[in-house]
Parts: C-alpha cells; sequence; structure tokens
C-alpha cells in the first residue's frame, strides 16, 4: 500500500513540476494561484526598455491566454494598451506585445502580467483503519 501511494505522489510531483506556465519569455515569475478545477492564475513581471516584449505561447493556448491576459504598468496600476502580431513557430506562436508609446528613450518600465492557465492538481484524500488487532493501517487516494 505504502509503495502505491508514493508511486502515485513521485508520479503527481513529477507532473506538477514538469508544467509551471506554458508561457515562456524573459519576465519574472511572481504570485501563483493553482485551483482545484484544474486552472491556474499567474502574475510575472517584466523590466521592458523600449516598445515591447515578447512571449512565446503555445499554439493550442493562445485563445484562452489572450483572454485573461492582463497588461499593466506595475508602479501606477494603470492598463498598458498592447497589440500582439504574431509569428507562427514549431507548435507556439510567438507574440510580441507592442507597448504604447510614452516612455522616454533609453528608460525602462515594470509591467505585470497577469493570465489564466490550465493547471494539474491534486486532490488527496486519506483513511486511517484500525484493525481488531490493533494495527493501523493509513490509506491514501489521490485524483491527479
Amino acid at each position: 500500500m505504502r509503495k502505491a501511494f508514493l508511486c502515485a505522489f513521485a508520479l503527481a510531483a513529477i507532473g506538477c513540476g514538469s508544467s509551471t506556465s506554458y508561457v515562456k519569455s524573459e519576465t519574472t515569475l511572481g504570485r501563483v494561484v493553482v485551483y482545484r478545477n484544474g486552472v491556474a492564475y499567474f502574475e510575472r513581471y517584466a523590466d521592458v526598455q523600449g516598445d515591447s516584449l515578447r512571449l512565446n505561447v503555445p499554439q493550442d493556448k493562445v485563445d484562452d491566454f489572450l483572454k485573461s491576459l492582463t497588461v499593466v504598468d506595475a508602479t501606477t496600476g494603470e492598463p498598458a494598451p498592447i497589440s500582439y502580431p504574431s509569428h507562427g513557430g514549431a507548435g507556439t506562436i510567438d507574440m510580441k506585445i507592442g507597448l504604447a508609446k510614452g516612455a522616454a528613450p533609453g528608460s525602462s518600465r515594470r509591467l505585470r502580467l497577469s493570465y489564466v492557465t490550465e493547471a494539474p492538481s491534486w486532490k488527496p484524500s486519506y483513511r486511517v483503519v484500525v484493525g481488531k488487532s490493533g494495527k493501523v493501517e493509513l490509506q491514501g487516494w489521490a485524483i491527479v
């Protein structure tokens, strides 16, 4: 029983560790909230020089990504107007987030990006069984 539980735990840990956010970029991962229903909220921060930020998103995730994407100035909290001409890659979209002009030449802006995407979830359940002889058995189940 213990071996089966450890195997299930190891598989869940591998699965959870291998898929953080599907978005690849030169950003710093900030807050992450993983919900029980298999989605997660991600916040990322980027110091942008100039007027664009590049993101790489899997093609099959672009629609959901864009529906939940927000880009705001991390200092003022003001929304940053964006445009995103997309170029397809090998299974991914290289997205260039074009920012509104306004920053002084050579200066950088700190942006906060947030979005929701699918994420693995782990729902464990445990049961302690005490036998007639007093032997205690711990049982565990998990939905991954």
